[in-house]
């Protein structure tokens, strides 16, 4: 019967809480204890990290290596795969980028969003600036 009781407490300070809303000491202290937790990162990989990804891989290291010995021995016209694989490395970071810049907008248009009561204003803002 006390375990019903509190229930029904906890549940009418939550709505009172929730109609009244916080008092600005509750909205300092949760932006301070915000501060303490770790933030998510971010969704994408950076520019860098992009380039770094496709310029840096196994297979480009022993394409450029196969090219530098034919430049070694004077094979110049054997070397000119080594466009092929130059367009490659292109493609493949302007694609990268381009959906890194279609999620990133995205993502922008899913933060959550919340309505402020402060005082008689009312203030839409990201979840996040809360």
């Amino acid at each position: 019967m006390e375990k019903q009781a509190t229930r029904q407490d906890r549940k009418e300070s939550a709505e009172k809480e929730l109609l009244q809303g916080l008092t600005e000491r509750e909205v300092a202290e949760r932006r301070e204890s915000e501060k303490r937790e770790t933030r998510q990162g971010q969704i994408t990989k950076s520019k860098w990290q992009i380039v770094s990804e496709n310029l840096f891989t196994l297979f480009n290291f022993l394409n450029f290596l196969i090219a530098g010995l034919l430049f070694a021995v004077g094979a110049y016209s054997n070397m000119l795969f080594i466009g092929i694989i130059i367009l490659n490395i292109m493609i493949g970071i302007t694609q990268e980028l381009k959906a890194k810049k279609l999620v990133d907008e995205l993502s922008i248009l899913n933060r959550p969003r919340v309505r402020v009561h402060f005082g008689t204003n009312r203030i839409m803002s990201n979840l996040q600036a809360m």
